[in-house]
This record gives C-alpha cells, sequence and structure tokens, in this order.
C-alpha cells in the first residue's frame, strides 16, 4: 500500500526537494567556478605536448620555457578562463575543437558585452590557443565569413583631435613620458632599458632595448635607439635621464636575461621604485605614469586616450620627418603598420596646393 501524505508534509517534502536543487546548482556553479580559475595554461600545452607528440623534456622545456610563454600566457590565460567558465555554463566541452560554440561565446560577446571586432579577433587567438590542430577554424568558409562581416560593420576612423603637450612643460615627473614621446617607446621597452649599456655623448641618448616586442625573422632582438637633447631643459629628456640615474640608480638592480644561453647575463633595470631603488617597476605602473601625463593634454570628450609612441611619430611626421626616419626610429615593420594604429593625423607638411596648381597670377 502507498502511504498516504498531508498536504504539509507533501509541502515540506517540496522545500526539501527545492532545497536541495539549489544546494546541488550551488555546488555546480562554484565547482565550474574553481575549475576554470585553476585552469593552467602552462600545464595544459604541457601535457598536450607529452601525451600527444612524445616529445622528450629537453624540447618541451624549450618550447615551454618562460621567456618564450610568460607574455602569451599573461593574454591568453584570462581569456581562456572566461570561455571555459561560459562552456562550463552551457554544458560544453571546452578542449574539443568546435567552431560553432566559438562563434556562439564570441557572438555573446560581441552582442551582450560591447565586444569589438578587435577584441573578438584577440579573444579567437587565445581560444585557439587551447587547441593542437586549428586548421578546422582557419579552414571554414564560415568562420572566415563571420569574421569578415565583424569588420564590415566597424568604422576606423581617421579623423582624429590635435594635440597640445604645452601644458607639460612645466610637470617636473614626465622621465617616462619624455622617453615614450622621443623615442616611440612602449612603457614595456622602457621597462627594458639595460641601463648599464647606456650612452650618453655628443648631446645623443643611446638606449639599448633587451627583447622587445619586436621581432626579426622570429627571433627576438635588442633595439638601440638614439634619443636627442633638446634646447629647452625642461623638454630635454637627455636631462630628465641624468636627473632620474643620479637620484634613484645609485643602488644596484639587476634582473637575470631574459633569454637562456646568451653571454649575458644580467639586466640592469633603469626605472625604479622611489622608497625602494633596488626594486624594478614593470610596465604597468610606467603606463600609469605616462597616462597621468597624458590625460593633462586637453582632448574632446569621448576621444581615446592617445599613445605617447603615437603623439611622438605623428608630431614627428608634422614636423616634416621622413616616413623612412620615423619607421626607423619606432622599429616599425611596415608603413601601413604605423598609417593605421600610430598616426594621429593625415595631415603632411608638403603644400600640394602649390605644388599642383600653377602660380601664376591672373590678369
Amino acid at each position: 500500500m502507498v502511504p498516504n501524505t498531508t498536504p504539509a508534509q507533501q509541502q515540506s517534502s517540496n522545500s526539501t526537494m527545492i532545497s536541495s536543487t539549489r544546494r546541488t546548482r550551488r555546488r555546480s556553479d562554484s565547482s565550474t567556478e574553481e575549475s576554470s580559475l585553476a585552469f593552467n595554461r602552462m600545464a595544459h600545452k604541457r601535457q598536450r605536448l607529452i601525451m600527444d607528440s612524445g616529445l622528450q623534456d629537453n624540447a618541451t622545456n624549450i618550447m615551454l620555457h618562460p621567456s618564450h610563454n610568460h607574455q602569451r600566457t599573461k593574454q591568453y590565460q584570462p581569456i581562456q578562463q572566461r570561455f571555459i567558465k561560459w562552456a562550463s555554463h552551457h554544458q560544453i566541452n571546452p578542449f574539443t575543437p568546435n567552431l560553432t560554440h566559438l562563434i556562439n561565446f564570441l557572438v555573446y560577446g560581441h552582442v551582450h558585452h560591447n565586444w569589438t571586432a578587435g577584441t573578438c579577433a584577440n579573444y579567437k587567438s587565445a581560444i585557439l590557443d587551447l587547441y593542437d590542430d586549428a586548421s578546422i577554424f582557419y579552414n571554414n568558409r564560415n568562420f572566415q565569413q563571420f569574421f569578415i562581416a565583424l569588420n564590415e560593420q566597424t568604422i576606423r576612423s581617421f579623423d582624429r583631435p590635435k594635440y597640445d603637450i604645452s601644458p607639460l612643460i612645466q610637470h617636473l615627473t614626465k622621465t617616462c613620458f619624455l622617453l615614450a614621446i622621443t623615442g616611440f617607446l612602449r612603457p614595456s621597452d622602457i621597462e627594458r632599458i639595460d641601463s648599464a649599456r647606456t650612452e650618453i655623448l655628443n648631446n645623443k641618448l643611446s638606449l639599448i632595448i633587451v627583447k622587445p616586442k619586436e621581432k626579426r625573422r622570429g627571433q627576438p632582438i635588442e633595439k638601440s635607439i638614439t634619443i636627442r637633447s633638446h634646447t629647452n631643459p625642461l623638454l630635454c629628456p637627455i636631462k630628465a635621464y641624468i636627473n632620474y640615474r643620479d637620484r634613484f640608480c645609485e643602488v644596484p638592480c639587476t634582473r637575470a636575461y631574459p633569454i637562456r644561453h646568451v653571454s649575458r647575463r644580467q639586466v640592469h633595470r633603469f626605472i625604479r621604485h622611489v622608497h625602494n631603488n633596488a626594486q624594478a617597476v614593470g610596465s604597468e605602473r610606467i603606463s600609469n605614469h605616462i597616462e597621468y601625463m597624458i590625460d593633462l593634454i586637453p582632448r574632446p570628450e569621448y576621444s581615446a586616450r592617445p599613445k605617447a609612441r603615437a603623439l611622438g611619430s605623428t608630431a614627428a611626421i608634422e614636423a616634416g620627418a621622413s616616413l623612412d626616419d620615423v619607421l626607423v626610429h619606432g622599429s616599425w615593420f611596415s608603413s601601413s603598420v604605423f598609417d593605421t594604429f600610430y598616426c594621429l593625423s593625415r595631415e603632411t607638411a608638403t603644400n600640394f596646393t602649390s605644388l599642383t596648381l600653377p602660380m601664376g597670377t591672373t590678369e
């Protein structure tokens, strides 16, 4: 016989089931979040190399060396964790290549979080890094058409405002800004200045940047930059460099060379913590210093903050510098990269009106 249950007992039983379901869901959500946060890109790649390729330990260590993977892991891992969390929420295996799932994830970000076409492309690269073979994506016509359509919905405007840096002249703490704008340097470039190899001669400051972002033939390089003096002491990057060096660089601050098996074993860092000169400052803090200075420059409301590297190179072009000299000084591989991402003005130093129209007078 089936025992009779009272309404009160039935309500209690339903409440218990609902409560149990909620606890299970909370545990599941918590487990999903923990699993995504616990994901480690390097451990995942090491496991793939060992299981799938059968490479020896020495080969694996070279391929996974921090000097090669640190920056990419820093960029990719948060994106991969976000994708894993999204996939787990939709009961999808994130480690099995699936074209539909990837497009759906990118569409979700584009629609609900206003990801630009560039952001979607960055997310795509990070997620494809999870898989050994990404050819099924790149060879798929729908995948190609999705990104073509995404790019066609984005307009890249070259109508940019003028920038006047005169409000910065009287500001004293602008060493990083002056190096960035005159040397066309990134914050990461300034972080990697080897002060032991810096030379100051004939009003020229020669800097060596150890393992910058640029590569040549797929190999890391050491970039050499020459910065000249300025007649105004308040705007002279060489005076700013010397003053900073004399104030903060008396204490040694060395770090291991970022690549193994090279003759040089240490890099003498230039930018230091003010209160602990033996501790180097990273690129993020250097970027904050530069952005603080750039925010003092008047600009239209809602306009993006320009990069110091872009401000300097654009000002040089407008003042009459040749494009070739600008490309060499900024280590740009091609003029299209500079034109697309760094040139802030379409104005040239050449008067094309006088060159294209006759100068004779009319009767």
